[in-house]
């Protein structure tokens, strides 16, 4: 007698079509095994993302230390903001890469960007708020706690690139 049988267990689909002698006898054998192979992917694709964000993380290290010595106007250079956000971004990259803290404050801020000559502008001071509402929405800033924030990983890894490229 000819029987069919199909089975999904997460990314694994099992599809059979044959004699139901053999899903009687041999289907729970099979549906361990394929238990196991998807244990074992799991495994070593967990084990593999362990790894490369270790690396990662190793790698980002390395790549800060070479930042010191950077100011505001020097990232900028690298940066060119042209937009009250993106001078926030800059100052928020400054503290982070440049100065080691993990977050800075709202008044942190705005006293960096003021220091960025050439790229502030007083308007700037007076929408700060829409500012870091609108980049804390877009996930490139994160307000870690109130009126403190820091730069999403994604953020961080966008500028350490451009701040790392050569002039």
């Amino acid at each position: 007698m000819q029987s069919k049988f199909r089975m999904r267990l997460g990314e694994f689909e099992v599809e059979f079509e044959g004699d139901a002698e053999f899903i009687k006898k041999d289907l729970p054998e099979t549906i361990s095994s394929v238990a196991k192979l998807g244990q074992d992917i799991s495994t070593a694709v967990s084990k593999s993302t362990l790894l490369d964000k270790s690396t990662r993380a190793s790698a980002t290290s390395a790549d800060e230390q070479d930042l010191s010595g950077m100011t505001i106007n020097s990232i900028a250079a690298k940066l060119k903001p042209n937009s009250g956000s993106q001078l926030i971004i800059t100052a928020c990259a400054k503290f982070i890469f440049i100065d080691k803290k993990p977050d800075c404050s709202r008044q942190e801020i705005l006293d960096e960007i003021k220091l960025a000559t050439g790229y502030y502008m007083k308007s700037y001071c007076d929408n700060l708020t829409n500012y870091l509402g609108r980049l804390v929405k877009s996930k490139e800033l994160v307000e870690v706690a109130k009126d403190k924030y820091t730069l999403s990983q994604a953020e961080k890894e966008r500028i350490l690139i451009i701040l790392k490229q050569e002039a």
